[in-house]
């Protein structure tokens, strides 16, 4: 959601933790966190804490940092308007089952400002998602999502992998599981990749077994 989609701390939060290195930074090129209250008592605590431990963030870091955050507004209009678009593009696929999106929730939709960038998507057929993977040409391929570029992930054998299959499969995290990380690409140019993609690979009349799938090789 990143602070421009989303006010924990308005929504009655003590504390928020954020992940600078994604969307805050945008550039895959900084390592950081940030940890944010409007209590002065937790403030100086959390202070005392990083001075005595010396969590601080290095000088580049720090510098990179605040550089990025300078374009965050331009960037988040973008890969909100980007990622909507694509929302309704695999809304009318016929070989998507599913599309998963903070934007359709209500009860998101009643504590923040936007669905955000991160959209999750099923294939129809589970043994087309490797050909579907291969034919895609623009996105990055990996577990990382917040870049200016788009990602793709599957996390049946990325982040999820050293889950067992029984639980993956009870959690719907299955072979035709995709997590997309939505960028600042020309939009016209991500659908047609997208429409290619799904083309090609359910056109395939012979799938690659789930056993011999590779994503991210």
């Amino acid at each position: 959601m990143t602070p421009l989609g989303q006010s924990p701390l308005a929504l009655g939060a003590d504390i928020v933790v954020r992940s600078a290195i994604k969307f805050l930074g945008g550039h895959s090129d900084v390592i950081a966190g940030v940890a944010i209250t409007n209590d002065k008592k937790i403030a100086d605590t959390l202070y005392l804490l990083q001075n005595g431990t010396g969590t601080a963030l290095s000088a580049h870091d720090s510098w990179a940092l605040a550089k990025h955050l300078k374009t965050l507004p331009a960037r988040f209009k973008q890969s909100i308007s980007n990622a909507e678009r694509l929302v309704e593009f695999l809304n009318q696929r016929e070989e998507i089952s599913e599309v998963y999106y903070p934007g359709n929730n209500s009860t998101h939709i009643r504590q923040a400002s936007t669905g955000g960038f991160v959209i999750g998507f099923r294939l129809k057929y589970e043994s087309k998602a490797q050909a579907f993977v291969d034919f895609l040409t623009l996105p990055l391929v990996s577990v990382s999502l917040g870049g200016v570029e788009t990602i793709l992930s599957h996390p049946a054998t990325m982040s999820h992998a050293a889950v067992p299959e029984n639980v993956r499969d009870a959690r719907g995290i299955t072979f035709g599981l995709f997590r997309l990380s939505v960028g600042l690409e020309d939009l016209e140019e991500l659908i047609a990749d997208f429409n290619y993609a799904l083309k090609e690979a359910f056109n395939e009349s012979i799938s690659k077994p789930i056993t011999e799938q590779h994503f991210g090789s």
